[in-house]
This record gives structure tokens, sequence and C-alpha cells, in this order.
């Protein structure tokens, strides 16, 4: 039973995108919660004294795979109960790389920045409207979503096929 706990779930140290192999643009914070491959909108208000946004952020390359790719590396019989993705504003191409492959995933938790656009943090993220609507054509259904953190407008969503 120990063995079967600790292997119900993994983390990957890796860029999330819809198309790999790809080399990406990641944009770091002082504050790491922050880091994104998406760049932070200008004129945004400053987060936690700019160590999240308001600092230029500094800028690496890194490797990037798809969620298929990751999902491909599970035996064919695992069902994926919970997807967590928290990828600061990259959710729809996150998600988009799956493909195929989402069919195997029950429920999707998501956390997100910001609601609307107008607002958001983080440049091209879409509005949870938005993402309703590309997942509800892959069979999900928005449970609900939850305010995670007021001052970075951060909401945890669950989906559910």
């Amino acid at each position: 039973k120990d063995s079967q706990t600790r292997n119900r779930f993994r983390m990957i140290r890796a860029a999330c995108t819809n198309s790999a192999p790809a080399q990406l643009t990641f944009f770091v914070h002082p504050l790491q919660e922050c880091n994104s491959l998406r760049k932070t909108r200008k004129g945004y208000q400053r987060v936690f004294n700019g160590a999240c946004v308001g600092i230029e952020p500094k800028r690496i390359e890194v490797e990037a795979m798809t969620l298929a790719e990751l999902l491909l590396q599970l035996p064919a019989e695992v069902e994926v109960e919970l997807l967590k993705v928290d990828v600061q504003g990259h959710e729809w191409p996150c998600l988009e790389g799956a493909s195929k492959a989402l069919e195997r995933v029950q429920n999707i938790f998501l956390e997100l920045q910001d609601v609307r656009r107008k607002d958001s943090m983080y440049e091209g993220a879409l509005e949870v409207d938005e993402l309703d609507e590309k997942l509800k054509e892959r069979g999900f259904k928005r449970q609900y979503c939850e305010m995670n953190s007021r001052t970075e407008h951060e909401i945890n969503c669950l989906y559910t096929g």
C-alpha cells in the first residue's frame, strides 16, 4: 500500500506547451512562484513589491514537452484521476498539447491568474470563460472556481470529464 501511495503522483520539471521538441523562453522573476513562459503585462500592478511583477525578469531558454508526451509515459491501463496544472498563464497551450491523451484524465485542477484578460498578469493568457469553452470541446465541465489569493487574483478551478 505504501508504494502505491508514493507512486500516485509525479512532479515534472519541464515546460509544458502545445508543440515539442522546443526551446522556449522562460521568464524568471525574483519570486519563483511568478516564473512563466508568458511575459508579464506592461503596466500591471506591482506584486510582492516587484518580486513577482514590476522588476524586469531574467530570460532563460528551457526545454519543452507536450502533455501528450508525459501522459504517454504512463502505462496504458493507468487513468489519471487528477491532473494539476499551475503554469502561470500558459494553461491552454499546455492542455492543448495533450491532444487525444487528455481522454485518460478524469479531472483537471487549474490554478489561474486573474479572471478577465483586461486585468491579466500575463500576456496572452486566456480568460476562464475561454478555457471553459475549449475544455468543454474536449469533454470537460467546470465544477467550480474558488479564490486562492485576492492579492494576486489567483483562482483554483476544477474541471471534470
